[in-house]
């Protein structure tokens, strides 16, 4: 759970909410009793992921009609 809180501030390098998953998964299949920190550590690095995901699109959107600007 503490890689997917983590995830919201290091969401732009892959490698935080990847690792954030993948220990959640395992958590899940090892550790019945932290099945929750678990669910909630998968549920925030996917949210973090999709959220930056979500920023950068917007991002380019917004700056594609300047790059026609720049190329004339």
């Amino acid at each position: 759970m503490s890689l997917g809180i983590a995830s919201f501030f290091f969401a732009q390098s892959v490698v935080v909410p990847l690792a954030a998953v993948v220990l959640g998964v395992f958590g899940l299949r090892d550790e019945p009793a932290g099945r929750s920190f678990s669910i909630w550590g998968i549920v925030l690095a996917s949210v973090a992921t999709f959220g930056w995901v979500v920023v950068v699109v917007a991002g380019a959107l917004i700056s594609l009609p300047f790059l026609f600007f720049a190329a004339s």
